[in-house]
């Protein structure tokens, strides 16, 4: 688990606490840590960042697990949610495996993904006073791909509950879109594949030693490392927007 989870944190006397929900995006292992950098920006101003990223979760699973993300009593939270849903509806065998990973009462497809996320924006709103929700970076750098209309189907549904429940929008996607390699390398999710390639990265990065861009630029990725999780440019920027959003409310 990564330091500074929520469960265990609590703001000291004046302090505030920014809660970050998510999943390996968020968690920050598995790719470059954008909450890393914020811990780093926001220390001299006496506000603790937590980390709620668990990898390999759903949108369903943060809501269970929302209640005790909650007790560290943030001021304000930033939701990002939902890559691993998506990649789920793209491919049936992605989906089963992840009943089993993540103990979930039935098979995950788009309608039960954007259901449970409709579901968990309220509770979310009605606990923090102000909440940032993200549209999800993209998943590979091929536009044709057929898990990019997911992406764009599940950013529209973020985008709408952000205007339903008074959130703000940090529109992660269109951040980071500039960065995709112009020679288009699609994004691959098989288990199997996911599974090696991302062994593979995590090997690479903390036993050789390469940075996270060094390992996108080898695999042809422009603002991931594997079609997934964030490289260092692309986890600054992550980390630039979501920082706006603490700061604007100064």
């Amino acid at each position: 688990m990564p330091s500074g989870r929520p469960e265990r944190l609590r703001a000291p006397e004046g302090g505030t606490v920014l809660l970050c929900l998510g999943d390996s995006i968020t968690h920050g292992h598995i790719g470059a840590s954008w909450v890393k950098t914020l811990r780093a920006r926001f220390v001299s101003q006496g506000r603790l960042v937590a980390n709620g990223g668990v990898n390999g979760q759903q949108v369903w699973n943060v809501g269970q697990r929302l209640d005790s993300a909650l007790t560290c009593r943030p001021d304000m939270a930033v939701l990002l949610i939902g890559s691993n849903d998506v990649m789920a509806a793209e491919r049936g065998d992605r989906a089963v495996s992840y009943v089993k990973q993540n103990k979930l009462p039935q098979t995950p497809d788009m309608p039960w993904s954007i259901g449970a996320l409709r579901a968990l924006v309220p509770r979310l709103r009605a606990a923090v006073p102000r909440v940032g929700l993200c549209t999800l970076p993209p998943l590979g750098d091929d536009p044709t791909h057929p898990v990019c209309d997911l992406v764009a189907q599940y950013n529209e549904v973020v985008r709408e509950l952000a205007s339903e429940h008074d959130c703000v929008l940090i529109d992660l996607h269109a951040a980071l879109t500039p960065l995709l390699s112009p020679q288009g390398t699609p994004y691959e999710g098989s288990p199997g594949y996911v599974g090696l390639v991302i062994g593979k990265v995590v090997l690479t990065h903390y036993l050789l030693g390469r940075s996270w861009d060094s390992i996108g630029d080898a695999a042809g990725y422009g603002a991931t490392i594997e079609g997934i999780h964030l490289r260092d440019a692309a986890a600054d920027l992550v980390a630039e927007q979501i920082a706006e959003f603490v700061e604007s409310a100064s």
